[in-house]
């Protein structure tokens, strides 16, 4: 509901009072998200002491199933806002930012995969393979933890769409577009792509477009890298191209 609230607060003025509740949802993310992995962690060590932590076989994967994983980038990265609000904070707090927010989404990220394997490949079933997948494993580790994974998904969109808005709206600003303005230019579209299309054709489309705009970040990045000589920083940055390139090309829809 905030998504759709949003370019209205904006217009009105409103925008201070989203992004108070965009610092509260945020904090409770990264509780509940604490919460969850702690609570997956715990649930992994009480399976190896007991020795019931075995993995069942890998499921077959194919390329075509490897193309919808790829397609679906958007969802699993980090997002870093801070990067696009120049006007009101300097360089160095934003690269700063950036690092922390990598950082903390590849911990968790890492981490929480490799905690839900013993419950997404339990050894004699089925994996789940649907939309309820990440609930069903959750129920088996506790019968609350499902309805903490949905809050914490609901807080994530919450502040997510919040955070865009603040930092995308600074980008139009310093345009010279009218603050009240960049609200209902950013959110009504995205609004009605949300509305319009698939949500899984909008992901892929999603990650699409954020993988064309990192494979140019990478290009400009391997350039400067190149100008300074920096061998190691050029072969990082064409690697992140390269894998760029690969999901703007053969990404899928789930």
């Amino acid at each position: 509901m905030v998504g759709f609230r949003a370019p209205f607060f904006g217009l009105a003025g409103g925008m201070d009072w989203l992004n108070e509740q965009g610092n509260r949802t945020t904090a409770f993310n990264l509780a509940a998200v604490i919460g969850i992995v702690v609570a997956f962690a715990v649930f992994n060590v009480q399976e190896l002491l007991g020795g019931g932590w075995e993995l069942g076989p890998s499921p077959d994967v194919t390329s075509e199933d490897i193309r919808k994983m790829i397609g679906l980038f958007a969802i699993v990265q980090g997002f870093e806002a801070s990067r696009y609000i120049g006007v009101r904070f300097g360089a160095e707090q934003r690269i700063r930012t950036m690092h922390l927010a990598q950082v903390i989404a590849s911990v968790v990220f890492v981490v929480f995969m490799f905690t839900l394997l013993v419950v997404f490949l339990p050894p004699g079933a089925d994996s789940p393979t649907d939309g309820t997948a990440i609930f069903q494993a959750s129920f088996l580790v506790g019968e609350t933890l499902p309805w903490l994974l949905l809050l914490a998904a609901i807080g994530n969109q919450t502040s997510a769409i919040i955070g865009a808005t603040s930092s995308r709206s600074d980008m139009l600003v310093s345009h010279r577009v009218s603050r009240k303005l960049t609200f209902p230019i950013i959110l009504v579209p995205a609004i009605l792509i949300v509305l319009l299309v698939d949500v899984n054709v909008a992901v892929n489309l999603a990650s699409r477009v954020f993988a064309a705009y990192f494979t140019v970040q990478a290009t400009l990045a391997t350039l400067l890298a190149y100008r300074k000589r920096n061998w190691p920083a050029v072969a990082g940055f064409l690697g992140v191209g390269l894998m760029m390139l690969i999901i703007l090309i053969f990404g899928l829809p789930l």
